[in-house]
């Protein structure tokens, strides 16, 4: 199945009563049109569907331009999902290669905001005494979770793909980030593993690979850190959700290259603006 997103709010946030009516028209086509609806799953962000919702319910006018039973469809959410954005406790990947799999620790607003990540495995042979494993009083899942605290890094919060929105609360990540700060771990919560002072542990070549992936990934963030950053506590916090789906459908005009300008990371080869664009992409990638 393909996964489209209606309306993208990285694309366009502030959506009129012209661009509502297009919306729900075509995501109800996509629906019932059966060619596309086998293999279409729609998703819209939480916001944009709270927005769009809003101003079909309540501007009568809308009746003229639409049919009451699709503004009822798409209200009552039958044919589509919600998605939200990334957030501290967030399991995530990273978009570039090679690929990192890691918990989001914390947010860095600014003039392109910044996600700090700890790794994560399932093995619990790969921590150290500096890494934490969740215990049974803790654990999400029924093997062994491990957060590779030493490796934290930075990246670029527009980059990355959601995994799982709420996967750790924000009382663990507190507990995870005092143990990285200062090395006390909660172990109500967490068991520490064996410390790697040996110069024949087994676990010393796939550390190296994950050390070498961090510095691969997190190269440009950190230079942008240190040379660029301008922090602004006060500002929305922005993610490319496009990046988690194979087609961005935003069924009104769009300037691909002030797109691409402004948000350098967004993929506007994914972005469809009528119908037909979104079947040559389906066709493409189904």
């Amino acid at each position: 199945m393909v996964n489209l997103l209606l309306s993208p709010s990285s694309i366009k946030e502030n959506i009129n009563k012209e661009d509502v009516v297009n919306i729900i028209q075509d995501s109800n086509y996509i629906y019932y049109n059966t060619s596309m609806s086998k293999d279409i799953n729609q998703f819209i962000e939480k916001k944009t569907f709270d927005n769009i919702s809003n101003i079909a319910t309540t501007d009568r006018e809308l009746l003229n331009d639409i049919n009451s039973n699709l503004i009822n469809d798409f209200v009552s959410r039958r044919h589509i999902e919600l998605v939200e954005q990334p957030r501290i406790g967030s399991l995530v990947n990273t978009n570039n290669k090679p690929s990192v799999e890691g918990v989001i620790t914390n947010i860095l607003r600014g003039n392109r905001d910044i996600a700090f990540l700890c790794p994560v495995s399932d093995n619990k042979i790969d921590a150290t005494d500096k890494s934490l494993i969740l215990n049974e009083n803790a654990k999400t899942q029924n093997t062994p979770f491990v957060l590779l605290c030493e490796f934290s890094f930075p990246l670029f919060l527009d980059t990355l793909i959601i995994k799982e929105t709420s996967f750790l609360n924000r009382e663990l990540i507190n507990k995870v980030n005092e143990f990285s700060k200062k090395g006390k771990a909660d172990y109500t919560t967490f068991d520490t593993g064996v410390p790697n002072f040996d110069a024949l542990d087994i676990r010393i070549a796939s550390r190296t690979l994950l050390d070498e992936k961090i510095e691969t990934v997190s190269l440009e963030t950190i230079n942008f850190l240190e040379e660029e950053f301008v922090e602004d506590g006060e500002k929305e916090i922005f993610y490319n959700i496009v990046n988690d789906f194979d087609i961005a459908f935003a069924p009104y005009k769009v300037n691909k290259e002030e797109l691409k300008k402004e948000h350098g990371e967004l993929d506007s080869n994914k972005i469809a603006t009528d119908l037909s664009q979104v079947k040559k992409l389906l066709d493409k990638v189904a």
